[in-house]
């Protein structure tokens, strides 16, 4: 009987170690997704609107490293 208990309790953190994973997962993508879309939103001339999102993208390669 212990040994069952103790397979149960391995799968359950074998289960909650993949969906943390999973979701790290997911927000990465999401990140670069929103890197991508400021990057393309906003043309080389365009110094000002740079200068203003760049603690959006200096936030957003923090939580990609």
């Amino acid at each position: 009987m212990g040994q069952i208990c103790e397979s149960i309790m391995a799968e359950e953190e074998e289960d909650d170690l993949a969906v943390a994973f999973e979701i790290l997962d997911l927000a990465r993508m999401l990140f670069n997704k929103k890197l991508e879309a400021i990057a393309e939103s906003k043309e080389p001339k365009d110094q000002e609107s740079v200068q203003s999102d760049l603690p959006a993208i200096r936030h957003i390669n923090e939580r990609l490293s």
